[in-house]
């Protein structure tokens, strides 16, 4: 299964950005505990979408 990051966080061994999509065993390994508050699990059969970028208008 994959999970897509819904923060931006990073530990001493890891580091996700927002809208990354990840597999969800090595996810759950790598934050511990609330991993379930950090992201959105996705069903396998469903294609992946990375969330675009906010742009600043000048």
């Amino acid at each position: 299964m994959k999970i897509k990051v819904l923060s931006s966080l990073a530990g001493d061994t890891f580091s996700y950005r927002r809208g990354e999509v990840v597999d969800l065993d090595v996810f759950k390994e790598q934050v511990g505990g609330g991993w379930e508050d950090l992201g959105e699990i996705l069903d396998d059969a469903a294609s992946p979408t990375i969330a675009p970028q906010k742009v600043r208008k000048k």
